[in-house]
């Protein structure tokens, strides 16, 4: 028999505020392909652990161009010099992440709009 508890406490994830946080990778995963105006564009998830124990999905297109979060973050996290790289080597790499929050049907989203090098985390 399979049964569901719906008298079980609620698990909601916390929405951390805004702001910038240290962080790292946890899971990285195939998202779903997206319409953009280049066309249909692949896209991953990634899930960010943040120093306050707070986790944080943000899904990323897979292009390569100017605003590209996710080329940032494989720039300024893996050391390495080729054309070509798994994405599963971010799992376990830490960086600083700015959270903003995104408002839509009466729900708040935390969205992660930045990434930065450790070296650049405030003190």
């Amino acid at each position: 028999m399979l049964q569901y508890n719906l008298g079980q406490p609620t698990n909601e994830l916390s929405i951390p505020n805004e702001g910038e946080y240290t962080a790292s990778i946890l899971n990285i995963k195939a998202g779903k392909d997206r319409d953009t105006v280049w066309g249909t564009t692949p896209s991953v998830v990634v899930l960010f652990e943040l120093d306050n124990g707070q986790k944080v999905m943000q899904s990323m297109l897979m292009y390569v161009g100017k605003g590209s979060l996710l080329k940032k973050l494989v720039e300024l996290t893996l050391d390495t010099t080729e054309k070509e790289v798994n994405l599963y080597q971010l799992v376990g790499k830490s960086c600083v992440v700015e959270i903003q929050h995104f408002h839509q049907h009466e729900t708040t989203y935390a969205n992660v709009v930045d990434v930065f090098p450790l070296s650049e985390q405030q003190i």
